[in-house]
C-alpha cells in the first residue's frame, strides 16, 4: 500500500491528509492469490472445527474452567460436575490459536491485495459509528440473559420448573457451582454490554473487550452446537437428560447463540468506535 502526500494549497510546509491508492481491479488480483486465500480460509475453518467439535467444544472448556475455579472457593453441594479435560482442552486451544494466527495472516494479505491499510484495513471512505444499533442489540441481549439468570435462580431456590425429576437439585443452594455464580456472571455481562453500547466513560477499553471476547468464545459455539444437538434430540424424540424437560435444550441454547451474537456485534461496534487513529494510515 502506498500513501501519497499532496499540498492542496501549494504552501511550503503544509501537508494534506494521506490518500489511499485506488483499489486494484478484479483482474489485477491473480488466480494464484485468490486460490491462496481460498485454501487458507479452508484451513482456518478446519482448525476452528477442531477447536469447537473435537472431543468437546472450546465454549464448554471456558465454562468448565470458570466453574471449576468457582468450585474451589465454594463449599456448597456440587451437583454439576465441572471437570475440564485438560489434554483435549489444550488441543482445542492450540487449534484455535493456529486458526487465529492464520486468519490474521490472510486478512493482512487480503488488505494488501485490495490496496487498503494493512494495519487496520480502512480505506479512504469515512467510517460510520453504529451507536444506535449497538444500544438496540444491548437491550435485546437482556432478554436471553435475564431469562437464563431467572431460571438458575429459580432452581437454586428450590424451584422445579422444567425438571422431570424434582429431586435432581436437592441440596443445592444459591452459591452451589453452576447456579448463583452464573447469575452473577450474567449480571456482570449485562453491565458490560451496556457499558460498551453507551460508551460509559472512565472504563478502559481492554477491561471491556477482553472479557467480552471470552464471553463470545463461550456463548457462540455453545449456542450453535447446543442448538443443533437439542434440535436433533427433539426430532429423534430422545432427551439429553431424563431429569430435565425434553424441550429445555431448545429453550436454552438458541438464546445462548442470540446472546453471543449480540455481544459480538456490540463489541465490534465499540472497538471500532473507540479505537485510536491508525499509526500507519492516519485513519480513525
Amino acid at each position: 500500500m502506498k500513501l501519497t502526500e499532496e499540498n492542496s494549497d501549494h504552501r511550503p510546509g503544509v501537508r494534506s491528509a494521506p490518500h489511499f491508492n485506488h483499489s486494484p481491479k478484479a483482474e489485477e488480483i491473480s488466480p494464484r492469490d485468490r486460490l491462496t486465500q481460498v485454501f487458507g480460509w479452508i484451513g482456518v475453518a478446519g482448525m476452528v472445527a477442531v477447536a469447537m467439535a473435537y472431543k468437546g467444544t472450546l465454549g464448554l472448556d471456558i465454562m468448565f474452567v470458570v466453574m471449576a475455579i468457582v468450585g474451589v472457593f465454594s463449599s456448597s453441594v456440587d451437583v454439576l460436575a465441572f471437570k475440564p479435560d485438560w489434554p483435549y482442552l489444550l488441543v482445542r486451544v492450540a487449534a484455535m490459536a493456529g486458526a487465529v494466527g492464520l486468519a490474521i495472516g490472510l486478512i493482512r494479505r487480503g488488505r494488501r491485495l485490495r490496496a487498503s491499510c494493512v494495519r487496520c484495513g480502512r480505506t479512504a471512505a469515512q467510517r460510520r459509528d453504529h451507536l444506535a444499533l449497538g444500544k438496540l442489540l444491548a437491550w435485546f441481549s437482556l432478554l436471553p440473559t435475564g431469562a437464563y439468570a431467572a431460571l438458575k435462580t429459580h432452581w437454586a431456590l428450590g424451584g422445579t420448573f422444567a425438571l422431570s425429576d424434582p429431586s435432581i437439585f436437592d441440596g443445592v443452594t444459591f452459591w452451589s457451582p453452576g447456579f448463583g455464580d452464573t447469575v452473577v456472571m450474567s449480571a456482570l455481562g449485562s453491565v458490560m454490554i451496556m457499558a460498551m453500547a453507551y460508551r460509559w466513560p472512565r472504563l478502559p477499553r481492554l477491561m471491556l473487550i477482553l472479557p467480552a471476547s471470552a464471553g463470545i468464545a463461550m456463548l457462540v459455539p455453545l449456542g450453535i452446537i447446543g442448538s443443533g444437538f437439542a434440535a436433533l434430540q427433539a426430532i429423534r424424540g430422545t432427551v439429553i437428560d431424563e431429569a430435565l424437560a425434553w424441550w429445555l435444550g431448545l429453550a436454552v441454547y438458541p438464546p445462548f447463540l442470540v446472546w453471543g451474537l449480540c455481544l459480538l456485534a456490540v463489541t465490534v461496534i465499540f472497538a471500532r468506535a473507540t479505537s485510536q487513529p491508525c499509526s500507519s494510515c492516519g485513519q480513525g
